[in-house]
């Protein structure tokens, strides 16, 4: 864990460097700022991120929902908006110390160090460690939330279940399409409930727990969107990017990327690792929960119409949380097979498993981490030169990728430099809505 949280600290930059990040780092400062997460724009040549939608009233939100933005504030008004920037990088350490506890419940102290190395040196984890979007948050809750229910499985206590659901439900508030993970967790928490004395008891503390994170949430949506179960996206026709052709076209992209890309070697090992638990009757309910997790997020986003082939390694942030499933149950079958092989075989075999996924990984993070890292130390010069010359609320003409970043900031008035020379500016950009 030190270790990791170095590896982050000697590539942190102060600033965000892609359009996403803008949709929930500038919500967080303008939360922190106003109180609110909309802002009407003071004329037309504002600078407005793509990921902010127009509704009836005039009022912008971001498409994202506020459930990040809320911890983003909190540190913005305590910290700073610099310190904010170190949440991911902080969530990614959590999540490796969640993994680790998740792997112990299942396959004992030892063996349990393995699946925290599994994603300590996956490519797509460090990049989603540095960058500033939703995914690392996502995992983390999962993580400890996971954690969390197989304890009280074990053990029957009620505050553990209590957390953890609140850690759970807390994903959905997070990113709207995780709420498929609902139906795995509470399958297993039906299933588990049924050996101990009162299982209404503990699906009422369960529910409780899930829906808590969720009811400011469902507040917000109904007052900015006109019902709770609306969102955002309800200003856009996102549910077109969904489909049976794009399934078609992706399901094999997908698996591949998973095999490369995504989990390398881990992704057959934890496939067959899920398989196999659902056969063993003592862990077949944490093997249906792995199974639940992980194919219906995968099949919502074969069907999505960003493809692998658009960003093979992109499109593996969507299905980063269920990595955790993977290196946990890789971890277990890893220790099943233990007492059935010599040790000096076993020793060989995991060391050359750990050091060539060390080797493979390893040389990726450090590859994949610093084109960005160099923009975004680039973007956080520029923020310090204009906090030395330009005064707060100054208007500042700028490019969209240096504006994203400034926008977050929250310290003046952005205009992009397209739109003075009557082209297309933020505000009329890709990704708007039809409001627009």
């Amino acid at each position: 864990l030190v270790a990791y949280g170095g590896f982050c600290a000697s590539r942190f930059a102060p600033a965000i460097s892609c359009p996403d990040a803008n949709g929930y780092w500038a919500q967080g400062t303008l939360l922190a700022q106003e109180g609110r997460t909309w802002f009407e724009p003071e004329n037309v040549v504002q600078y407005t991120g793509m990921h902010w939608l127009i509704t009836e009233e005039g009022r912008y939100y971001s498409r994202y929902s506020a459930g990040l933005p809320v911890a983003i504030a909190a540190v913005v008004k305590t910290f700073g908006y610099r310190a904010s920037v170190m949440l991911n990088p902080f969530f990614a350490v959590l999540a490796l110390a969640g993994t680790y506890f998740l792997a112990k419940r299942l396959a004992g102290a030892r063996w349990a160090l393995l699946a925290p190395l599994f994603l300590a040196f996956n490519p797509t984890f460090a990049r989603h460690a540095l960058q500033n979007d939703s995914h690392m948050s996502i995992v983390c809750l999962l993580a400890w939330g996971l954690a969390l229910l197989l304890a009280w499985s074990e053990t029957g206590s009620l505050w553990r279940l209590f957390v953890g659901a609140v850690l759970l439900g807390a994903i959905p508030a997070i990113r709207y399409p995780e709420v498929l993970f609902g139906l795995g967790i509470g399958t297993f928490l039906i299933w588990r409930s049924l050996d101990k004395r009162r299982p209404w008891l503990h699906w009422l503390v369960g529910g409780t727990g899930a829906i808590l994170p969720l009811i400011p949430l469902m507040i917000h949506n109904h007052r900015a969107f006109g019902a709770f179960w609306n969102t955002a996206y309800s200003l856009t026709n996102e549910q077109t990017g969904f489909g049976w052709g794009y399934f078609k076209d992706h399901v094999i992209q997908y698996l591949t990327a998973l095999q490369g890309d995504g989990l390398g070697v881990v992704f057959a090992l934890g496939v067959g690792a899920i398989g196999a638990m659902c056969a063993y009757r003592k862990r077949r309910a944490e093997g249906v929960l792995f199974l639940l997790l992980i194919v219906p997020i995968t099949l919502l986003y074969m069907a999505y119409y960003w493809a692998p082939r658009m960003m093979g390694a992109g499109t593996m942030r969507f299905l980063l949380p269920t990595f955790v499933c993977y290196a946990a149950a890789a971890t277990w079958a890893l220790a099943r097979l233990a007492p059935h092989v010599p040790r000096p075989a076993l020793a060989t075999a995991v060391s050359l498993l750990v050091g060539l996924y060390a080797v493979w990984g390893g040389v990726r993070c450090v590859q994949d981490t610093r084109r960005d890292v160099a923009q975004r130390r680039a973007l956080a010069r520029v923020t310090d030169t204009l906090e030395q010359h330009a005064a707060e609320d100054a208007v500042v003409v700028a490019n969209s990728q240096l504006l994203q970043h400034l926008d977050f900031v929250g310290k003046w008035r952005l205009v992009e430099s397209g739109e003075l020379r009557g082209g297309r500016g933020g505000r009329r950009g890709p990704g708007r809505n039809l409001n627009a």
